[in-house]
């Protein structure tokens, strides 16, 4: 993973064609880009970014924030139902339950 200005790209290597290549995990639009070697990759990564910025400024549009602190999760009912329980018998909203379980078990990534 190699963070820029807020976005992450997930980078991947490509045994047949010798290549690294990437995407941005974190906007709604594609942003793709590939290198053959780490400074390439990085160069390249930065490039995408900083094309997106640049053409939504040109054209007046807002960037795809990288992150709205809103995420949408599909659970079974039963699941549901548990972490209701749970979150209530700790006098905590399942949103704080569910917030304290993710940023424990994400805590080792860097912050960009």
């Amino acid at each position: 993973m190699v963070t820029y200005k807020g976005y992450v790209g997930r980078v991947d290597y490509d045994e047949n064609a010798r290549a690294f290549y990437g995407t941005v995990v974190n906007a709604n639009v594609l942003m793709s880009f590939r290198g053959s070697n780490v400074d390439e990759i990085e160069a390249s990564f930065h490039d995408v970014v900083d094309t997106y910025l640049e053409d939504c400024r040109q054209s007046g549009e807002d960037p795809q924030k990288p992150f709205s602190g809103k995420i949408v999760i599909r659970i079974s009912p039963d699941i549901h139902r548990r972490v209701l329980i749970k979150a209530a018998s700790r006098r905590e909203s399942m949103n704080q339950f569910i917030g304290e379980i993710l940023e424990r078990e994400t805590a080792d990534l860097d912050s960009p």
